[in-house]
């Protein structure tokens, strides 16, 4: 189940979460979050991807 939310404040993203697991941060480039943006907590449609 998704627990991480998204809250749109102006042109960003406020998320709220937390990780459970980071394998090879260090030599990351970029990172991918999924959170919640919209619906309820079983519907797929309101999840987005944020790419850092």
């Amino acid at each position: 189940m998704l627990q991480n939310t998204a809250k749109k404040d102006g042109d960003s993203y406020i998320i709220n979460g937390q990780k459970s697991m980071v394998l090879n941060a260090e030599s990351a480039d970029a990172i991918v979050i999924s959170a919640r943006t919209d619906g309820a907590q079983v519907d797929k449609s309101g999840i987005s991807l944020f790419f850092y």
